[in-house]
């Protein structure tokens, strides 16, 4: 019997500078774990949660990492920095509290 040939999977690239933020994600819905959010050029984000909350994010690219504050509804939650990957529609965000895939359209 032959043997069938592995195809090559390409690992997810790697978002390491703002233009390629820009390129892949902003513009574009996030649609996370129990969130959808736009993502702006102009360094602000929003959206909802699943369940109703508006979430609203002010951001910045710094050092190969996404870093927001984050509110959900009138509560602020901090702020937090994620490293991205992307796979076509698909992203991954790994920050402080874990990791979290999603879509992006």
């Amino acid at each position: 019997m032959a043997a069938v040939p592995a195809m090559a999977v390409a690992a997810p690239k790697q978002i390491r500078t703002a233009s390629e933020f820009s390129q892949h994600v902003v513009g574009k819905t996030v649609d996370g774990p129990g969130y959808q959010v736009v993502i702006k050029a102009d360094g602000t984000a929003a959206g909802k949660t699943d369940d109703g909350h508006r979430l609203t994010l002010n951001w910045v690219w710094d050092k190969g990492r996404w870093c927001r504050r984050l509110i959900v509804g009138k509560t602020d939650q901090g702020t937090d920095c994620f490293r991205w990957a992307v796979d076509g529609s698909t992203f991954t965000l790994t920050g402080k509290n874990g990791t979290q895939t999603g879509e992006l359209r």
